[in-house]
């Protein structure tokens, strides 16, 4: 009998012994030893969870002090072929609209010098007041050819008898004569200067004419 307890007594020693181990060592895993464990596994593991950032160091040549510049992974924005399409179709219109104002700006120069001419001459044409000055000295020519034979006419009537007065009057007549080529002969060389001039003055207005004000137009 005395056997059989001592056994119980062994066996209940050794139990007790062997819950008591095993409550210290729950006890170490649970964060009874070092209270900070626990918390560094679970702040690692959030870390582990959320995205990491790139870290470069970038220097300053201008300073002595050191920096550092946290850049975040972006997507690089990819340009798409309508916004292009947009860009170009904007630049040509800026072209056009320059083009525009720079023909509107000629037109009115033109416009400008062609006010300036006529009003110099009145509402005539520079050709037409030439063509009327070369009409009028014509004109004068032939009136005054016609007064100079009259008077020499009644001059030999009345020097019939002396030979003298109507050889003077002949020589003056011939001197007449000859100043009325020579207008004549300055009379048709104005008028090819005028008809030149009348040219290429109007070459000059058709090709400005021809050249002001084009108009532009964007299609798509």
């Amino acid at each position: 009998m005395l056997q059989c307890w001592v056994l119980c007594l062994v066996l209940g020693m050794c139990l007790v012994h062997n819950s008591l181990s095993q409550s210290g060592e729950d006890e170490t895993e649970m964060g009874s030893g070092e209270p900070f464990a626990v918390f560094y596994s679970n702040r690692s593991r959030e870390q582990e969870k959320e995205p990491r950032k790139a870290v470069t160091l970038e220097p300053e040549s201008s300073s002595d002090q050191c920096s550092i510049t946290f850049h975040t992974t972006q997507q690089p924005v990819s340009s798409s072929p309508c916004s292009a399409r947009k860009d170009q179709r904007v630049s040509w219109e800026e072209e056009l609209s320059y083009l525009n104002k720079l023909a509107h700006s000629n037109k009115v120069l033109m416009e400008s010098l062609i006010y300036t001419a006529s009003s110099e001459v009145g509402e005539e044409k520079y050709q037409e007041v030439i063509s009327e000055a070369i009409v009028g000295i014509r004109e004068d020519n032939l009136k005054f050819d016609g007064v100079v034979k009259k008077v020499l006419d009644e001059f030999e009537m009345q020097l019939e008898g002396d030979l003298d007065g109507a050889q003077k009057v002949k020589e003056e007549y011939l001197i007449v004569e000859q100043m009325l080529r020579s207008t004549e002969r300055i009379a048709k060389k104005l008028e090819r200067a005028s008809q030149d001039l009348y040219s290429s003055l109007t070459k000059l207005s058709d090709k400005s004419l021809s050249d002001k004000s084009p108009s532009f137009s964007f299609h798509n």
